[in-house]
């Protein structure tokens, strides 16, 4: 019976840890904001790529790219991550992969990733647009 008093402060210990008021690190929060914006910007892409035809050579040098992008982003850790996207999973994978950075390089990496995904964007709505 004295194990009981130290088995139940342990499991509070183990739950607070787990469950209490953890902050995120603000540089973490604002690079898993630009993370999402990232992946809100793919699944536009992804979108507007679907509406050029089959036919244009193009196509599949951006849905290539696309893909390419999809494949290589970097999760920020710590973070719940819930992709909103419609039954696209074909385009999506959720095995991305996650490094041990700095805060400061992971924002860093995060806005890379924006400015990588802005670029193919802009790219697929300018053939669209012709």
């Amino acid at each position: 019976m004295k194990l009981l008093p130290p088995t139940i402060f342990m499991i509070s210990i183990f739950f607070i840890s787990c469950f209490g008021g953890h902050k995120h690190d603000p540089i973490l929060t604002e690079a898993f904001e630009i993370h999402n914006q990232s992946l809100i910007i793919s699944k536009e892409a992804r979108n507007a790529l679907n509406k050029i035809a089959d036919s244009d050579s193009i196509k599949l040098h951006l849905a290539s790219r696309l893909a390419q992008w999809n494949e290589n982003i970097i999760e920020v850790p710590g973070f719940e991550h819930h992709h909103h996207h419609s039954h696209d999973h074909g385009h999506h994978h959720h095995n991305h992969s996650t490094l041990d950075l700095l805060p400061t390089d992971m924002l860093r990496v995060q806005k890379e990733f924006l400015d990588s995904i802005r670029v193919i964007h802009t790219e697929i709505q300018t053939l669209n647009k012709n």
